[in-house]
């Protein structure tokens, strides 16, 4: 997990960085930077009017009382979508856009919910195979001793004639 944050990081940044070199040699630096901003400033709208409309959706549903564990997948994406269209990029953007559009979130989020429920799974079985392991010595522990307790007893070593 560790290295894909640090790839995440560095190698990102670095190919973001060629993209928006290689379109201003096409085009203009001026070009490239207006782009870059266009997008922000787009993204960021568009972000703003779905998360809105997220959060209109999200009340209704929980005052009718459903649960609403789509719409915080929603929410999530939604979110993360400003995030990458804020930051500089065309990687970034292009990601970020994707996650606005609703017919490609639906995908993103039936990864995510692959990707957990296979982590539910390995969860699962790890769990089942560290208690099988610890099942052989159960008896052990169901063993019950019985005994009381004598409170307010002197020592033996203990004289009152003193």
């Amino acid at each position: 997990m560790l290295l894909r944050l640090i790839l995440l990081f560095t190698l990102i940044p670095f190919l973001e960085l060629y993209l928006l070199l290689a379109i201003a040699a096409r085009t203009s630096a001026q070009f490239t930077f207006a782009l870059v901003v266009a997008t922000g400033i787009l993204g960021a709208i568009l972000a703003r009017q779905q998360g809105f409309r997220w959060r209109e959706k999200m009340a209704a549903q929980l005052q009718q009382g459903e649960l609403p564990t789509d719409g915080i997948l929603d929410g999530l994406m939604i979110f993360i979508a400003g995030a990458l269209l804020l930051t500089p990029g065309v990687l970034t953007d292009l990601l970020g856009f994707a996650l606005l559009i609703s017919p490609l979130r639906s995908l993103f989020k039936a990864r995510i919910r692959q990707k957990i429920a296979q982590s539910f799974e390995a969860g699962v079985k790890s769990h089942y195979q560290w208690t099988s392991d610890q099942s052989s010595k159960s008896a052990d522990r169901d063993r019950v001793i019985e005994s009381y307790v004598i409170e307010n007893q002197e020592k033996p070593d203990s004289k009152e004639d003193t």
